[in-house]
């Protein structure tokens, strides 16, 4: 069980110019040392109390951990997108409780284009925006 939340996008577009840049910003998440510090996901050895294999909350970690297209990037982070005449829009999320979201939105937000806001709400009437900025940061 997880905080229970969703989102809210306006015009949250990667333009096709960046698409490539933004899987490969995607799956470099999946480097090792990056998710050994920040995955929050994960399976523990009760034997040995080690963790044997980790991945990010609410996260589908792909095989060989390299995403083939932005778009089966995005679902796998619970995102329903869709390919538009400018690029890639991300348009849903699909999951009903929040996961580390906020490091996706941290590694494309160089590529997403100037404007775009994504609305946040969580229990209790939690609330929150993130806005693309012009300099590609949040």
């Amino acid at each position: 069980m997880g905080y229970a939340g969703h989102y809210i996008f306006k015009n949250v577009v990667i333009p096709t110019e960046n698409i490539q840049l933004s899987l490969d910003a995607i799956n470099a998440l999946y480097e090792p040392a990056l998710m050994e510090k920040q995955a929050l996901g994960g399976r523990h050895d009760f034997r040995t109390g080690t963790m044997v294999e980790r991945w990010y909350a609410g996260v589908e970690t792909p095989p060989n951990r390299k995403h083939k297209t932005l778009l089966e990037a995005l679902d796998a982070w619970a995102f329903r997108s869709q390919t538009t005449n400018n690029g890639i829009e991300i348009i849903e999320y699909l999951f009903p409780t929040l996961g580390q979201e906020d490091l996706l939105f941290d590694a494309i937000a160089p590529f997403v284009q100037q404007g775009a806001v994504i609305r946040g709400f969580g229990e209790g009437g939690a609330a929150w925006e993130i806005h693309f900025t012009s300099k590609g940061s949040i």
